[in-house]
């Protein structure tokens, strides 16, 4: 079965097809061959897609992105994009995420930055899961033909509150409460210490996060979502990715969704039917086999327009002026786009994708595999190629 966006596309062939159909019905009897051939197609489309028009009804009417906000809610420029045109907003990501200015999260060697419940922030995160959860009341209750509907979620700034540097390598990110509510509503966990509601809710989740797949980021991670969740170990092996080391795919100078690759070899390999991809940037839905797609907001930064600089510890370099420096890479425009066919197919050759963005796999990249335990190594999915 298509995720949802293909699933539009197959309805565009069907009514392709319908309408020549119908244009053909008045010709005359030297074009009756086509006529039939059209006819047999038109029941193909039905036979196979007509049991989902339904649910493609229900899902497309269904306000899911960020960007459906008033256009009032929509201006908030992120902070990435406030520096490199060079303009100070009406609004900073700091005054729009905390305007109370509560403390940051204090460790020995790590900070984190903090949201306030009653920001524009928190409103604007609120709005996008409110719509979330209708679309999932209208899906809950159909027939997926065998196949394991599952919800797709990205882990920082989306679960995890990981601000401008987007990653986290202690575990101890504050919780995103609107959407680590939204995931256990809907997410079936089975551990022990889950309750029969989450044993019994309708989703498989999926926690897939584009941090480099270094021993000490899967160990922040499986801490941070073991203390947040009603997981086991078992659940945490299946259910848990990290695709920062993934790369080699034909990118036309763009982001590639990596994240799509691994979402078609679940479906394939594990009867997977996606029926959502939740995350703050374009990258974790974006490609094939994404389901409904849901932006959440983020205030400090927007990877499909220009780098984030700060990510992973970075700085904003700035000259005494405070504008940026000749020849500087922060501010060149980027993109997002999905991976093509030739870069789905050799992740899902001898299951490279998977085998390599294993929970299990990157506790196992130490120092002395990869030595630099912030960036990682990365995998060249084309030729299996890894550089440090």
């Amino acid at each position: 079965m298509f995720s949802f966006w293909s699933l539009a596309i197959s309805l565009w062939g069907f009514g392709v097809a319908q309408a020549q159909f119908l244009a053909l019905q008045s010709k005359p009897a030297s074009e009756q061959t086509e006529l039939e051939k059209l006819r047999e197609e038109l029941k193909y489309w039905k036979f196979r897609y007509g049991n989902l028009l339904d649910m493609y009804s229900e899902l497309s009417s269904q306000p899911t992105l960020i960007e459906d906000l008033p256009l009032d809610e929509r201006t908030f420029m992120p902070g990435n994009v406030q520096h490199c045109r060079n303009s100070v907003a009406a609004v900073t990501p700091t005054q729009g995420t905390n305007p109370e200015s509560e403390p940051k999260i204090e460790y020995s060697n790590y900070s984190y930055v903090v949201y306030s419940p009653g920001s524009r922030y928190a409103a604007n995160l609120k709005k996008s899961l409110d719509a979330a959860d209708a679309t999932l009341e209208s899906v809950k209750a159909l027939e997926f033909q065998g196949q394991v509907p599952a919800i797709m979620f990205d882990i920082d700034n989306t679960l995890a509150y990981t601000g401008f540097n987007d990653t986290d390598i202690l575990g101890k990110a504050p919780p995103m409460h609107r959407a680590v509510d939204f995931a256990k509503r809907w997410c079936r966990f089975g551990a022990e210490k889950a309750d029969e509601d989450s044993k019994a809710a309708p989703f498989e989740c999926f926690f897939i996060t584009a941090r480099y797949c270094t021993s000490l980021k899967a160990k922040a991670t499986k801490l941070w979502v073991m203390e947040n969740f009603p997981v086991d170990e078992e659940w945490m092996q299946k259910h848990v990715f990290m695709t920062g080391g993934i790369g080699g795919c034909k990118s036309q100078g763009c982001s590639v969704a990596y994240k799509s690759v691994l979402r078609n070899w679940l479906h394939a390999h594990q009867n997977i039917y996606w029926v959502m991809s939740v995350g703050d940037q374009l990258t974790d839905s974006a490609g094939s086999q994404s389901g409904v797609r849901v932006k959440v907001p983020n205030f400090w930064f927007d990877s499909s327009v220009v780098p984030n600089p700060q990510e992973n510890g970075g700085e904003i370099r700035l000259q005494a002026d405070r504008s940026f420096g000749p020849n500087t890479d922060e501010c060149k425009l980027k993109c997002v786009i999905g991976p093509d066919h030739e870069c789905i197919d050799a992740g899902m050759n001898n299951d490279a994708i998977h085998k390599f963005t294993e929970l299990e796999y990157c506790l196992a990249q130490d120092a002395q595999k990869a030595p630099d335990q912030v960036m990682g190594c990365t995998i060249n999915l084309m030729t299996l190629e890894r550089t440090c």
